[in-house]
C-alpha cells in the first residue's frame, strides 16, 4: 500500500478520510443539519477545519456532505441557534396522609399534578419512581379492589375497572 493510501485511512484502517482534490474545493451540506450549535441548511458551505475527521468521514460516506468546485453562486449562510434554557428543577414527591390508602392516594397524585403545571403524565412517572408513593399506589389498589369486590359480590376486581 503507497504512502497515499495510507493517508487515507484513519487509525482503524475502515474509514476513509476524505482529501480535498484540488484548490477551490468547499465541503457542500447536502441536507438540513445541526453541528456545534448551527443550523446548516441544503446548500451550505460547512468548514471542514471545525469538524472531526471522522465526523467529516461519515458525511461524505452517508451522502449528507460532498466536495464540490467553488463557484459564483450564493451560498446559504448557518444561522447561530438560540442556547436552550435549562429544565425545570425536579418537584419534590410530598405524600398526602389519611385514613384511606386510596383517598391518600388519589389525593397525593393531584397535589402532584398541580406541581407539575397541570402535566398528568409527568406527575405519574414521577411517583412510580418513588418507593414510598409506589407503596402507597399498592395499597391503594388493594384496598379499593377488595371494597369494589365485596360490593359487587365477586373474587376479584381488575384495577382498571375501578379506574385507579
Amino acid at each position: 500500500m503507497t504512502k497515499a493510501k495510507k493517508a487515507r485511512l484513519d487509525l482503524e484502517g475502515k474509514i476513509p478520510v476524505p482529501v480535498r482534490n484540488g484548490r477551490g474545493q468547499i465541503l457542500i451540506c447536502l441536507r438540513t443539519m445541526t453541528i456545534n450549535g448551527r443550523r446548516y441548511a441544503c446548500g451550505s458551505v460547512i468548514d471542514p477545519n471545525k469538524l472531526p475527521q471522522k465526523q467529516m468521514a461519515a458525511m461524505i460516506n452517508s451522502r449528507m456532505a460532498r466536495w464540490e468546485q467553488k463557484g459564483r453562486r450564493a451560498y446559504p449562510e448557518s444561522v447561530e441557534l438560540p442556547k436552550a434554557e435549562p429544565p425545570k428543577p425536579r418537584p419534590i414527591i410530598q405524600l398526602v396522609e389519611d385514613l384511606s390508602a386510596e383517598t391518600s392516594w388519589r389525593l397525593t397524585k393531584a397535589a402532584t399534578t398541580r406541581v407539575c403545571d397541570g402535566n398528568a403524565a409527568l406527575a405519574m412517572d414521577l411517583l412510580m419512581s418513588d418507593v414510598s408513593a409506589r407503596d402507597l399506589y399498592k395499597r391503594a389498589q388493594v384496598e379499593a379492589c377488595t371494597r369494589e369486590a365485596k360490593r359487587r359480590g365477586v373474587v376479584s376486581v381488575c384495577p382498571t375497572d375501578i379506574g385507579l
